[in-house]
């Protein structure tokens, strides 16, 4: 099913594609020069110019006069080659486009790994078991040129701060949560 709730209102040749793959790319084909691109990048790939040699799709303003017709024919083409194809052609044209990643593929993306925005946290280690753990977390997205990305640490075993919160947070003397301890309430 087509995801129109992420194309652009007024923005022809502005929207999510389904591709042969059944993977998503996103592209952005409104203005001349990327409507342009698009149909040469077409052109390529299918070998065919029905959408830059048709009047209803002559300038802009027709073309936001016949967005569905044109996102349906879109749909159409880009439905029939592997994402990574349609998106080699794009690029190469100029047109911006991009892949619709799922959450299991952008942990994966060459440019997600690049900039350590999947980072191993390190796991406290269990009474049973010596192996090190880890899991992946997101990265800190704000880079600083010249500085390395922070080591995470692991979180903390559930109850190591408990006494920290308490006497920090709530004002708690040591005996009053020796009590709440002798009363199981933590």
């Amino acid at each position: 099913r087509p995801k129109r709730g992420s194309a652009e209102f007024g923005m022809p040749a502005s929207l999510p594609l389904e591709c042969a793959d059944s993977l998503w790319v996103y592209i952005v084909g409104q203005q001349e020069n990327h409507w342009k691109g698009l149909c040469g990048a077409i052109k390529k790939v299918k070998g065919e110019e029905s959408l830059s040699t048709d009047k209803r799709f002559k300038d802009r303003f027709l073309r936001i006069m016949a967005t569905k017709v044109l996102d349906d024919a879109l749909r159409d083409i880009f439905s029939t080659e592997a994402s990574d194809v349609w998106l080699e052609a794009l690029w190469a044209e100029g047109v911006p486009a991009g892949p619709v990643h799922t959450v299991d593929r952008v942990v994966e993306d060459p440019q997600v790994l690049a900039r350590n925005m999947v980072m191993a946290a390190p796991l406290p280690p269990k009474d049973d078991d010596d192996n090190d753990h880890s899991m992946k977390v997101i990265g800190n997205p704000i880079k600083t040129v010249g500085e390395r990305d922070a080591a995470i640490g692991p979180p903390p075993n559930l109850g190591a701060d408990t006494d920290e919160v308490l006497t920090e947070l709530l004002s708690l003397s040591p005996d009053e949560i020796q009590r709440l301890r002798d009363e199981k309430i933590i």
